[in-house]
């Protein structure tokens, strides 16, 4: 069924494309006239006056022709058109992200909504920006300009893999060094650490501009590190692989036939290629299998017809590319790592540019065999905790396609389980035993544990999250049972630095170290400090600092203090006393004299006497107890002091004579800067202990109180 307007906007179609616009708008107008809730009379009416008048006069008509069509894409973007002509910027926007989310495939709007959101104000803009870029990537309708846009967006997000895959894609197009100075900016991240490739990257860079001075300044900074590696690793002879290991995935078919003279392997001379063929199987024969020239490889005679024939097969030119490159070639035959160390002055750069060239197809071609002698060396080197080999081959030049990158690590995760045991084992001695940062750092030191986990790839997330638990456990028991927030602060910063790759466990070791510094602030309130004639003296959580000594907290094992007041005319003097005892005769003693601003100066003697209870005192006590329940017999002044109670003299007529009162019925009181001890049994036992001249006085004196 045909609309009353269709002769109409049939007629307007025709007189527009044959060039007679004002008839057109004729036509176009009496269909809108006719059939005013025709979508399509709008829109010729629109498409005319756009040529006729210009893009103003089509506005209206394109408004109504979308609010009539529902869903029709274009229409929203000639009218963001129309906008974007009228100089109305945000409406243009407007109508394109509407086209976009009617229709994600027009591609005239995502690259006008590009343009645009570049125009505006690029702080408001950036997240569309970067979500239009991956829509026409993703389509594969991103510009070359835009591909490095991407890549900065994707670096800026931490997305390396993406970040990198542009800056690739960028570098092989654009002369420039730009490309390539991203493209190793990005494999230089903490995150990826990748930085042999980051040289090569650099290098290449150089290579298209020797006077850019970014690349040069990066390679200088990185570079002294990587030779430092390489000298490590060449002074270790050690070699991962035994020799029946050898030629495990790969035997190059140009070496196993001795075709050493060969330029272009597409202009190989059929006869020389079978001639070789027969003396390589005649040596075979010959020699049980050995093969003279090659050094190491034992080959029956199917395995060599099979490789042989690769001379001519779909792999030929990477083959040949492998033969050239010596170092590669001896990492894929025999494991020999040289493939991965920096040189001082060269990248291998025509082995880059061939794979560059050719895309994906080393990857395709030779791709797994080099993924699973990967997979072999580093798997030994991990075994074998040699962190060197480990942190090399990681720095780059794998050569390997996303799709194989798993293949190259299957032997190392297995590897992992034996190489966290030592932190499984020092998490479950934690429980028990009191921990230490020593003791954590020696343990990640054990056979490199902590070089080799915290530099693997993102592939070992899960590893790196385990090992950072682990030892967060640690730091969560030597704070909840053994009461030590310093440490367990200490313990969770080496946590944290095995854990930057997982956001998650990085969080709650980031609340923990929160939580902990509220702690530590809370359990500092009462440390007390001074300097006195050019001394400084404290005492905080930690322990004592008196002068130049110092007293951890659990080495102390007595304390006390006093005041002395004297009297010298109207001159009134206070000595203020503290004095801390530990191990042996080791004791620090603060002593000061005051004659003015005595307030003060008994305020300031009052803060390091909380200091001393809050810090010391426990500590005394808790060695006290532990002494009385060995069942030693310790003096507190005139006091022997047991398991039982205490011992007093009891003055008679004739004789002494000595009275042990059991705990229950011990009384103490402070009286006059001095203890009073007694036995609610027996009112002439009476011990008398003055606080300033007494050490643990005050201890005994609690002790006595938790008792009764």
């Amino acid at each position: 069924m045909t609309s009353a307007a269709d002769d109409f906007i049939k007629k307007a179609v025709e007189l527009r494309e044959g060039g007679r616009i004002d008839e057109a708008v004729i036509a176009a107008k009496r269909a809108t006239t006719v059939d005013p809730d025709n979508a399509n009379s709008w829109w010729q009416l629109g498409l005319a006056l756009s040529e006729k008048d210009g893009a103003a006069a089509s506005i209206p008509h394109f408004k109504k022709t979308v609010e009539l069509a529902d869903g029709f894409a274009y229409g929203w973007h000639r009218l963001g058109m129309a906008y974007k002509k009228t100089a109305m910027l945000d409406q243009a926007v407007e109508c394109w992200e509407e086209a976009i989310g009617l229709d994600d495939d027009r591609i005239d709007s995502l690259e006008a909504l590009v343009e645009a959101y570049r125009a505006r104000e690029l702080g408001l803009e950036e997240e569309k920006l970067f979500e239009v870029l991956k829509t026409l990537d993703a389509k594969g309708k991103i510009t070359l300009g835009d591909v490095n846009t991407l890549g900065i967006a994707f670096h800026k997000r931490k997305d390396f893999h993406q970040a990198i895959r542009c800056y690739r894609t960028y570098a092989a197009q654009v002369k420039g060094p730009v490309g390539y100075f991203n493209l190793g900016f990005a494999l230089s991240a903490p995150e990826v650490s990748q930085d042999s490739d980051a040289v090569d990257a650099w290098r290449r860079a150089l290579a298209r501009d020797a006077e850019y001075e970014k690349a040069r300044t990066s390679l200088g900074q990185i570079l002294p590190r990587l030779l430092d590696l390489r000298g490590k690793v060449l002074s270790n002879k050690e070699a991962l692989l035994s020799q029946d290991q050898w030629y495990a995935y790969y035997v190059n078919p140009f070496e196993l036939l001795n075709l050493t003279d060969v330029d272009d392997p597409f202009e190989l001379d059929v006869k020389v290629v079978q001639k070789a063929k027969k003396s390589l199987l005649q040596e075979i024969e010959l020699e049980d299998g050995l093969v003279d020239w090659v050094p190491g490889l034992r080959i029956d005679k199917s395995r060599a017809i099979k490789v042989a024939d690769e001379i001519t097969g779909d792999a030929q030119y990477w083959h040949h590319i492998v033969y050239q490159n010596k170092p590669l070639l001896n990492f894929m035959s025999r494991g020999d790592i040289r493939h991965f160390l920096v040189d001082k002055d060269e990248s291998p750069i025509d082995l880059l540019e061939a794979i560059e060239d050719f895309g994906d197809e080393f990857a395709s071609k030779l791709g797994e065999s080099f993924a699973a002698q990967f997979d072999l060396v580093f798997s030994k080197a991990v075994e074998r905790r040699n962190a060197d080999i480990v942190e090399c081959m990681l720095d780059g030049r794998r050569l390997v396609a996303p799709e194989h990158e798993d293949k190259c690590f299957e032997g190392a995760h297995r590897q992992m389980v034996r190489v966290l045991e030592p932190l499984q084992l020092a998490s479950e001695k934690s429980e028990k035993i009191k921990p230490s940062v020593e003791s954590v750092r020696s343990v990640l030191a054990q056979g490199n544990i902590g070089k080799i986990i915290g530099s693997l790839p993102s592939t070992f997330q899960n590893v790196q999250n385990q090992a950072a638990t682990l030892i967060r456990s640690i730091s969560i028991d030597a704070y909840n049972r053994h009461g030590d927030p310093d440490l367990a602060k200490e313990i969770l910063v080496i946590a944290r630095s095995l854990a930057g790759r997982s956001p998650s466990v990085l969080h709650r070791i980031e609340e923990d170290v929160k939580t902990l510094d509220e702690r530590i602030k809370d359990e500092s309130k009462d440390e007390a400090s001074l300097t006195y004639q050019g001394a400084s003296y404290s005492i905080t959580r930690k322990g004592v600092a008196f002068a130049n000594q110092q007293l951890s907290v659990q080495d102390v094992r007595t304390v006390r203090w006093g005041i002395t007041v004297s009297r010298n005319g109207t001159v009134t003097t206070q000595a203020y006393n503290i004095s801390v005892g530990g191990k042996g005769a080791n004791v620090l003693s603060l002593n000061w004299s005051a004659y003015k601003d005595l307030d003060a100066q008994r305020a300031l003697f009052s803060k390091f006497v909380d200091a001393a209870v809050s810090y010391l005192l426990p500590r005394v006590m808790e060695v006290i107890k532990s002494d009385l329940d060995s069942n030693q017999t310790i003096r507190i002044g005139s006091a022997p002091v047991s398991k039982a109670g205490i011992t007093f003299t009891i003055d008679g007529w004739f004789s002494n004579k000595q009275e042990l009162c059991p705990w229950h019925r011990l009384r103490s009181e402070i009286e006059n800067g001095e203890v009073i001890i007694t036995d609610s049994a027996n009112s002439k036992a009476k011990i008398a202990l003055p606080l300033a001249a007494i050490d643990n006085a005050i201890a005994l004196h609690l002790l006595i109180k938790n008792h009764s």
